[in-house]
């Protein structure tokens, strides 16, 4: 199939090629992975296509469609900067989830989670994008992580003598808090 081209990372197989050539590829992926006792799983797989195009080649074979853009790599990417923009403000709701049931935490704990999991998995979101496009998540993003390290490690945020002057995702955050607070 001379006009579709196949990239793999990992587990992720992205099909780029006119829909009855991707259905024809992706069938025959299909078949070579059972070959060797591997599966597709078609809830995972998407086909993205700037309109409504003919895709019944590819929703036969129990592959969902995007219209606009699609997940790739773990970040967003679509034809548009709105469609991209409110994706990333659909995360936020459920990185808020998360770091509200890190409150739930003994602090040492749940400061490792923020810092390991929930702070880069939404730094990745905002490489993979332009800055125009990720700025009003990334303020939300940064009032967050305050928010909660200050909920987490119980400092008092009316305080005067620590200051926050390095943002996480933006250019303004501030945050004061008091080193008394921090004592035991």
């Amino acid at each position: 199939h001379p006009h579709v081209f196949l990239k793999a990372y990992l587990d992720d197989i992205t099909i780029i090629g006119p829909p009855e050539e991707a259905a024809a590829v992706y069938a025959a992926l299909v078949t070579e992975m059972r070959g060797v006792t591997l599966e597709v799983n078609p809830q995972k797989c998407i086909v993205s296509a700037l309109s409504l195009l003919p895709l019944s080649a590819l929703t036969s074979l129990g592959v969902r469609h995007s219209v606009g853009g699609q997940k790739l790599l773990g970040a967003y990417v679509a034809w548009d900067d709105d469609i991209e923009r409110d994706w990333l403000l659909s995360r936020i709701p459920k990185i808020e989830g998360f770091f509200a049931r890190l409150l739930l935490l003994r602090r040492q704990s749940g400061f490792a989670l923020m810092r390991v999991c929930g702070i880069p998995r939404f730094t990745h979101f905002l490489r993979c994008h332009h800055p125009t496009v990720s700025l009003g998540a990334a303020e939300k993003m940064d009032a967050l992580v305050a928010d909660t390290l200050i909920k987490l490690l119980k400092l008092n945020s009316n305080g005067r003598d620590l200051v926050f002057s390095n943002t996480l995702f933006t250019l303004d955050l501030v945050r004061t808090i008091s080193f008394a607070d921090l004592a035991p």
